[in-house]
């Protein structure tokens, strides 16, 4: 009994922390996807270009701050809950990752992240990037890669 209590618990605190549950880390990538995350979370959006340029080519400019100016709208200051709403580990190489973010009156957007750990020899870091307000674009978007 003590042990489902414990499990129950630490799940509870898993959930109910912003900090542990949208922080990413041991992998090659966690700087990069971490950047990204405080940059959604502190409403620094245009940001997120400045972390990602390095990792994935942003081919189209003006749609990216067309996003940028979107997310200052939506949710000017940022979001104060974050947490990971879906992982999966395709070995060796590739993650996906969804994160949803929640702001204080109650506006929300999912966050879909493909990344690969390019190991001594590649580049490791953010392939793909994606931003709805609908977890049904995100999801479409996780069962397509």
């Amino acid at each position: 009994m003590k042990k489902v209590l414990l499990l129950g618990f630490l799940i509870c605190m898993t959930w109910s922390s912003p900090t542990l549950a949208c922080t990413v880390n041991g992998k090659d990538w966690a700087g990069a996807v971490n950047g990204v995350l405080e940059a959604f979370k502190n409403g620094k959006y245009q940001d997120v270009k400045e972390i990602i340029k390095e990792n994935i080519r942003v081919e189209n400019g003006q749609e990216f701050q067309k996003l940028v100016s979107d997310l200052e709208e939506y949710e000017p200051d940022g979001f104060d809950k974050c947490r990971i709403f879906m992982r999966e580990e395709r070995p060796p190489i590739v993650e996906k990752l969804i994160f949803q973010f929640m702001g204080t009156d109650g506006n929300g957007i999912f966050v879909y992240l493909l990344v690969v750990d390019g190991g001594r020899e590649f580049k490791s870091g953010i392939q793909i990037l994606r931003v709805s307000t609908d977890i049904e674009d995100i999801l479409k978007i996780w069962s397509n890669s």
